[in-house]
């Protein structure tokens, strides 16, 4: 009925004394109810209108529950917005309260004014590092998340350990390599019999090299990837020896090999 949807209107919008519901309740008159109605809801200059052009009772009252019925659907999708709200704002602030009571266990534990000067310490070391600005902004962002860790935590270790992993890898490093294609022919040939395709492809990336180290295109890496025995890490090694190119062998989980 037009009443009680007036009765959930008044339950969802705070702005309207309960005690209305019970005055509006006691008009028998419908024309007079529906004007009662309509006084209390927050309607447009227009509604409003529609409502006062129907001049026969039963449609006027048909049409101010038509416009309840729309305003509690508006009220209902707010106060479930507002609810959403309130308690993402809740569970920040629990958050943040609860990483405020760990910081102070620590402090009274003595544990977190030396993990603190670590901390500022790997700062400093990402700072001079000379990292890239990705991975600048991107080791910030790890360390920032290792500042609300507790120190002895696996989560912590995991990501110190990827930051000093991050540092460990040489950026500002660079070596001078000789890209003599016909020494590198040479010294494959004496050191490694057979292996014709691997040769060919070492020859070509020193080829392309070449050409790339005299514009500002950055050339490719090559990888030599193989099971135990071919020797693989033997021709790099000699290779990156005699031309000064830096090299590096890998095992992959679970293999013996390397690449």
């Amino acid at each position: 009925s037009t009443l009680g949807a007036f009765e959930d209107y008044v339950k969802l919008n705070r702005r309207i004394p309960p005690e209305v519901v019970q005055s509006v309740g006691n008009i028998g008159e419908p024309g007079h109810l529906a004007d009662a109605i309509m006084a209390h809801v927050s309607l447009t200059p227009a509604q409003k209108q529609q409502v006062l052009e129907c001049l026969d009772f039963k449609e006027r009252l048909e049409k101010v529950l038509e416009l309840l019925q729309s305003e509690i659907e508006v009220l209902q999708i707010d106060r479930r917005i507002r609810g959403r709200v309130k308690q993402q704002m809740e569970r920040g602030q629990r958050e943040y309260y609860l990483n405020e009571q760990m910081k102070a266990i620590q402090r009274e534990l003595g544990d977190l004014d030396e993990g603190g000067g670590d901390l500022d310490e790997l700062g400093r070391r990402i700072e001079k590092a000379g990292l890239s600005k990705e991975a600048r902004n991107k080791a910030e962002g790890e360390l920032r998340k290792l500042r609300q860790m507790a120190s002895m935590s696996a989560e912590a270790t995991v990501v110190r350990n990827y930051i000093d992993t991050l540092l460990g890898l040489p950026w500002k490093k660079m070596s001078r390599v000789s890209r003599d294609i016909r020494a590198a022919e040479r010294i494959l040939e004496e050191d490694h019999y057979g292996l014709a395709k691997v040769k060919e492809r070492i020859l070509e990336y020193l080829a392309v090299q070449q050409r790339v180290s005299h514009g500002k295109l950055r050339g490719p890496i090559i990888c030599l990837v193989g099971p135990p025995g071919v020797r693989q890490n033997l021709a790099r090694a000699k290779h990156g020896s005699r031309d000064g190119t830096t090299f590096r062998a890998h095992v992959f989980g679970g293999s013996a090999g390397r690449g």
